[in-house]
């Protein structure tokens, strides 16, 4: 599911998306949970940046993750009982 989000985030032409999360965050800024950040503040372009790009960092990563999925110390780990959530995040990334 998050792999056919990042397709259409990256099928989108980046410079119209940034530009329309732009003008949507310029008129009542960016409330998530317990982060609030003001209209016209100078993380907002930070951000827009960063959910623009994520689609260009997160491929090669799962590229890189689904390859090494299948080497010795990550079958060595699944055969010793490490839980998943820990191989993934100590033995691969």
């Amino acid at each position: 599911v998050l792999s056919r989000l990042l397709d259409v985030l990256w099928a989108f032409p980046i410079y119209l998306l940034a530009i329309s999360l732009s003008i949507v965050t310029i008129a009542q800024g960016i409330s998530i949970g317990p982060i609030e950040i003001e209209s016209g503040s100078l993380w907002l372009p930070v951000i827009i940046i960063g959910i623009v790009y994520i689609p260009y960092v997160a491929r090669p990563i799962r590229g890189q993750v689904l390859s090494l999925r299948h080497s010795e110390f990550v079958l060595a780990a699944i055969n010793l009982g490490v839980p998943g959530p820990r191989i993934l995040w100590r033995d691969i990334l």
